[in-house]
């Protein structure tokens, strides 16, 4: 017998042993646990029930088998009590006991289960949801269904912002979003709000797997000093709660990390530590069977394929056991490149065989010439005569053709450069027909924009010149005969008459501001919010940064306008006791915010004309504009425009 077999045996009969004594001590214990627990039937209240299912809690944990049975027992008898948040718990409890087992299948099954009967009551079994869709996430995720498991945990968001009371907490969700996700960064994203909660609220639990999930994205980048600074910190964290089980998950992944970047000496320093901090081990079975790869991984680098065939070999039983195709290819592979390594080309060949079998995807190129490596050593330790020529003949076969398609290849190539040079022109020609027409809408626009303030000049020099003129000759008649007037009388009328210049000058200062023509637009800006908050009820405040990049008179004066607009607007119609105006200009992004805690309004039944003209401005500049609001609580106008594309 191969040494190498001899010590796989060993291994599975030490493993068996284990399991066995496992099983028996299991048994044992749970026949002492349920001659102690009375028959849920002859619980006769909620209340009772509900403490009863606390103290079983962790139950699962140790006894998944006898917890299984009890939830059974306790869903039946809260559907005879009418009990419906021990249903709820009962179903969900099973669900995750299943998933705990591997069989992700069936705890989805439990969880879809425990939504309907939720939805079925939302009024009060609401709060339970985001938690269920979080769980159901996370087994489609395993399952690998990854649309469905973006749905629910998207519909968990939705349900803990939502839902008063929800009892799941967000940065939970957050966590599961990540592991979703296919792109690190994406991942990264979930994982900071995620961070920030948890932080928040000193969930320190959270946080920890939080930390180790920021391993996987930041290895996925390559930014491995940021990976193992994750996860010394998930270390620390487990200390400090005392969990060895957040404390052995990190060390795992620092040996990942070293065997990653060829260290398999210090990789194998910290799995036997974390060995000794926790013997059991993973409690999930996928991530217990990833620790056994992780092991097989790092003797194969240290080139001990003795013990890394136990270790995959183990793997790949556990993998075919509670179905982990994903799993079962890798130990698949990871066997055949150790026999190969140990010259056992037979052995090699048929478990490359296997794992194209097991693997879902097409065989990469890097797999495709591996197979064709080891078939190649394989013919030559078996010396069959009759492949390599077969072999020889294909080889001839291949180079005549070659020889015949050689004229068809030029031929192809001449006529995809004359289809290439074709294309090339049309797309310039395009581009440049693109570029006129953009041209004409630009002179265009700036044509509309210039007629629309000529128009504004005009009214303000008639309003100036015609009625304001006509406001002082009544003023000069007035005085002349104020000897024949009573006094009250004569000081309503100059009252009046003051009132009616003083807003002939605003309307025509509004129209034509020569504000511009004398200070920047900030300067401007400020200029007209002071005289609004000295003049009326509304305090209004403006911030600026980086407003230097706004030189453009007629962008200046264009943002003039449209917060001139949206001011009259608020003092109008909000009836607002503060308002606040931002300008900020980023890398060529011009991001203008106006808020007011205004009466507010409904955006889907309101189509004010200062609205509409200030869309009008923001769409003649190509900005893009949105407006949210809600009676009561106010308004916010958030426009955008990129300088580089203003006409």
């Amino acid at each position: 017998m191969p040494r190498t077999l001899l010590f796989y045996c060993l291994v599975l009969i030490w493993s068996t042993g284990n399991y066995r004594l496992h099983g028996q001590a299991v048994l044992d214990r749970e026949t002492g646990l349920l001659s102690n627990i009375p028959a849920v039937s002859h619980i006769t209240s909620a209340a009772e029930l509900q403490k009863f299912m606390d103290s079983i809690r962790d139950l699962h944990k140790s006894d998944p088998n006898a917890a299984m049975r009890l939830y059974i027992e306790i869903g039946q008898q809260s559907r005879r009590l009418r009990y419906d948040k021990g249903v709820v718990a009962a179903i969900e409890a099973q669900g995750n006991i299943y998933s705990a087992k591997g069989h992700y299948r069936e705890a989805l099954v439990r969880f879809e289960k425990a939504i309907r009967f939720c939805l079925s009551n939302r009024d009060s079994l609401g709060i339970y949801l985001s938690e269920l869709y979080n769980n159901a996430g996370k087994a489609c995720r395993d399952l690998g269904d990854m649309e469905a498991a973006s749905s629910y945990l998207f519909k968990a968001v939705q349900a803990v912002e939502t839902i008063p009371g929800s009892l799941f907490p967000k940065e939970e969700i957050y966590s599961s979003l990540s592991v979703i996700v296919p792109e690190p960064r994406q991942k990264l994203y979930y994982l900071d709000k995620a961070d920030s909660v948890a932080r928040a609220v000193n969930n320190r639990q959270v946080l920890a797997r939080v930390l180790l999930n920021k391993f996987v994205a930041y290895s996925s980048l390559q930014q491995y000093e940021k990976s193992d600074q994750v996860l010394w910190e998930a270390l620390a964290t487990g200390r400090e709660m005392n969990d060895t089980l957040i404390q052995y998950r990190a060390l795992t992944r620092l040996a990942m990390n070293k065997n990653t970047r060829d260290k398999p000496d210090s990789a194998l320093l910290l799995l036997r530590m974390a060995g000794k901090l926790n013997p059991a081990g993973e409690t999930d079975v996928f991530q217990r069977n990833a620790d056994l790869l992780l092991w097989g991984h790092t003797y194969f680098q240290f080139k001990n394929y003795r013990k890394a065939i136990a270790y995959y070999a183990l793997a790949l039983a556990n993998a075919q056991q509670f179905k982990l195709l994903h799993q079962e290819a890798i130990a698949y592979d990871k066997l055949a490149q150790s026999y190969a390594a140990t010259g056992q080309f037979e052995e090699a060949y048929r478990h490359h065989v296997l794992f194209t079998e097991a693997k879902d995807s097409v065989v990469n190129e890097r797999v495709t010439n591996n197979i064709n490596t080891l078939e190649a050593k394989y013919q030559s330790a078996a010396k069959d005569k009759a492949l390599a020529e077969k072999q020889l003949l294909l080889s001839r076969k291949e180079m005549q053709l070659h020889r015949k398609n050689r004229i068809l290849f030029l031929f192809g190539g001449i006529s995809a450069a004359l289809l290439l040079i074709g294309l090339l022109a049309l797309r310039s020609y395009r581009h440049r027909r693109r570029l006129l027409l953009q041209q004409e809408e630009n002179r265009q626009l700036k044509a509309v924009m210039k007629g629309e303030e000529q128009e504004r000049a005009r009214l303000a020099r008639e309003l100036h010149d015609g009625i304001g003129g006509m406001l002082v000759a009544v003023n000069m008649k007035l005085n002349a005969i104020k000897k024949e007037m009573s006094a009250p009388a004569l000081a309503e009328m100059e009252s009046m008459l003051r009132e009616a210049g003083t807003e002939v000058r605003k309307t025509a200062h509004n129209l034509m501001p020569d504000v511009l023509d004398k200070h920047t637009l900030r300067e401007a800006l400020v200029l007209f919010c002071n005289r609004v908050s000295d003049s009326g009820d509304t305090q209004i405040r403006i911030q600026f940064h980086n407003m230097d990049d706004i030189t453009d008179k007629t962008m200046s004066l264009a943002l003039y306008r449209i917060i001139q607009e949206l001011v009259q607007n608020i003092l109008r119609h909000a009836h607002a006791r503060h308002a606040e105006i931002q300008l900020i200009c980023y890398d060529r992004l011009l991001s203008l915010t106006v808020e007011d805690d205004g009466k507010g309004f409904d955006t889907d039944n309101h189509g004010g004309l200062g609205l509409e003209n200030i869309r009008h401005r923001v769409n003649v500049l190509r900005g893009a504009m949105s407006v949210t609001s809600q009676q009561g609580k106010g308004t916010t106008v958030h426009i955008e425009f990129d300088l580089d594309n203003v006409p």
